[in-house]
């Protein structure tokens, strides 16, 4: 069995999947798990559609996972992760 490279993939969307990409990267290492209900730091980024006020943040909605296999090329993983607006606490 051959060893295939394996390339990552990030993709972050507002509210839902259908709209655009807000913030998107590619890795040759795996990224940090999210899960669902983790509060996502906006701050350090200006790359958002939705213009937040500041008592609101944004809070992970949906993660979904896409594999796919280039034949003698490459393994691809692409992570979808969907926020959400919501008070910030604390």
């Amino acid at each position: 069995m051959d060893f295939l490279p394996i390339q990552y993939h990030l993709e972050i969307y507002e509210n839902s999947f259908v709209n655009d990409v807000s913030l998107a990267f590619s890795s040759h290492s795996p990224f940090q798990n999210f899960s669902v209900g983790d509060y996502f730091n906006h701050q350090l980024l200006n790359c958002w559609y939705t213009e937040l006020k500041k008592d609101e943040t944004f809070q992970v909605k949906i993660v979904e996972h896409i594999m796919w296999k280039i034949e003698n090329s490459h393994i691809g993983h692409k992570v979808m992760v969907c926020l959400e607006l919501t008070k910030q606490t604390g």
